[in-house]
């Protein structure tokens, strides 16, 4: 079987400064390699464990020849990590949703940076990475997924974030403690769907989130004190 995920960049106006035009494609491609690859790493799962309980026929002589084309499991999509409005809606809504979802990305942070130092822990952060701890010589990597109230972006936040941890890890391999790290996903609050969690947990990845401020989640019991 071959699995394909294809996700298209946008375009930018002429009108745009060329220094922007590139800071915008250069986001962009980032983007859109993360899309490709929570997507190839989601299909495989996917089938094996949502697919129909009926096995189909063996196929005809001819059928083996053919292509089929079949819709998605999930609509291909990748967003930024904000709770988008259910429609589109004025300026002034998505800059609200927006805003919220900046905020509680910060509040989340700021729970999960308390609760390591509680631990004994420091933190690092980076431009890219939302928190690293460095423990002996390994190092645990987090990144915050903000969560809409209703969960209508908990797709895109786990894929983003399924993306972009097996991302870092694999650009900063180099560096010391990176190339054995443990990845974090720690999301504002708890996950609706059944599946985050064990899609998560496939592909080594664990799981945290926010619950009336405390530090919650199934992986909460491996973030041990760090030892005096």
């Amino acid at each position: 079987m071959f699995l394909f995920g294809i996700v298209s960049s946008r375009s930018t106006q002429n009108s745009i400064s060329y220094k922007r035009h590139r800071e915008i494609f250069l986001s962009d491609r980032r983007i859109t390699l993360c899309a490709v690859l929570s997507r190839i790493a989601e299909m495989p799962w996917r089938v094996e464990h949502l697919a129909e309980p009926d096995a189909p026929s063996p196929p005809s002589s001819q059928e083996k020849h053919s292509v089929r084309i079949a819709p998605p499991l999930l609509p291909l999509r990748m967003t930024a990590d904000a709770a988008r409005p259910a429609e589109a809606g004025s300026g002034e809504e998505r800059f609200v949703a927006q805003e919220r979802a900046n905020t509680a990305h910060r509040q989340a942070l700021e729970t999960l940076m308390t609760y390591l130092h509680r631990q004994g822990w420091e933190c690092e952060f980076s431009s890219l990475i939302d928190a690293t701890v460095e423990a002996n010589d390994e190092r645990m990597i987090f990144e915050i997924k903000s969560i809409a109230d209703d969960g209508r972006n908990e797709v895109d936040q786990v894929r983003a974030a399924l993306a972009q941890l097996l991302d870092y890890r694999f650009r900063y391999r180099d560096e010391v403690g990176f190339a054995d790290s443990s990845l974090w996903a720690v999301l504002s609050r708890r996950p609706r769907l059944d599946w985050t969690t064990e899609l998560l947990h496939h592909y080594g990845i664990r799981v945290l989130w926010i619950d009336a401020g405390e530090v919650q989640g199934a992986d909460l019991s491996f973030l041990h004190p760090r030892n005096p």
